[in-house]
């Protein structure tokens, strides 16, 4: 099996197992059409379930009613959600965390059929990465781009498709250039002239919309032989293709603010 095709075959097994925990949201327009918004991740915190997101995703819902993508629908949820205050700029561009997050009520909760909330154990907080060497720490980011939600208007049914997306840790270089402390941040390398598919080489597909989605540790990929499951670590909030890079929020920093907030 050549390295691409192992590749694509770790990231199919590994979707299947975490996307219930990944899902799109949307808001319903005034002429009842469903507007993508982006992507969040769904998990358990001390007994309680949360919906985690990008600032900039949920900042949308202000205005808006939030509607989460299940098996079967698209469920509208109740109640507030935290979000990282937005810079003295006035925009919410210049957040370097920009993260948000929704306790859901366990009515809400219990409607999400066919989705997952993240155990403790499918979640890598304090992770350690590798910077160097054949087991620098791989990463799989897994969402759903605003381009992919085929609306069928006449039978008024959604299609939507999900995207992942795997790269490597970037340099501890990149960290001091970009000034971003790895212990906050994840900046995975995305080189859109070493893009592959199933199928060969490509051009990088639209990742509008994975923002607010998960970022998950692959160790499948950085070690040979290692079975253990992808972990979330961190949540998906902006794409530099200026620097080729993807980067996130780490969860333990979100983990900190529902402490801060409880």
């Amino acid at each position: 099996m050549n390295p691409d095709q192992f590749i694509h075959d770790r990231v199919r097994i590994a979707g299947r197992y975490i996307l219930p925990s990944v899902r799109q949201l949307i808001f319903i327009t005034e002429h009842g059409e469903p507007e993508p918004v982006g992507s969040c991740a769904l998990l358990w915190h001390r007994a309680r379930r949360y919906l985690v997101s990008a600032a900039h995703v949920l900042d949308v819902f202000r205005s808006h009613p939030l509607s989460i993508g299940t098996a079967s629908s698209w469920h509208t949820l109740e109640g507030e959600f935290r979000a990282t205050n937005v810079p003295a700029t006035g925009k919410r561009e210049d957040d370097a965390y920009d993260y948000a997050f929704m306790l859901l009520s366990d009515r809400d909760a219990s409607a999400l059929d066919g989705c997952h909330f993240l155990t403790a154990d499918q979640v890598a907080s304090g992770e350690t990465p590798i910077f160097n060497g054949q087991t620098r720490s791989k990463y799989l980011a897994i969402g759903w781009p605003r381009n992919r939600l085929n609306f069928d208007r006449r039978n008024k049914v959604t299609e939507p498709e999900n995207v992942a997306y795997t790269g490597a840790i970037a340099s501890s270089d990149l960290y001091r250039r970009h000034k971003r402390d790895p212990r906050i941040h994840l900046l995975v390398e995305f080189d859109r002239k070493q893009m592959s598919g199933p199928e060969g080489p490509r051009l990088p597909p639209s990742l509008d919309g994975l923002s607010g989605g998960g970022i998950f540790a692959m160790p499948g990929l950085q070690r040979v032989g290692d079975v253990a499951p992808p972990r979330l670590v961190a949540i998906t909030t902006e794409l530099w293709p200026q620097h080729d890079l993807l980067v996130g929020t780490r969860i333990d920093l979100v983990f900190a603010a529902i402490e801060a907030a409880a």
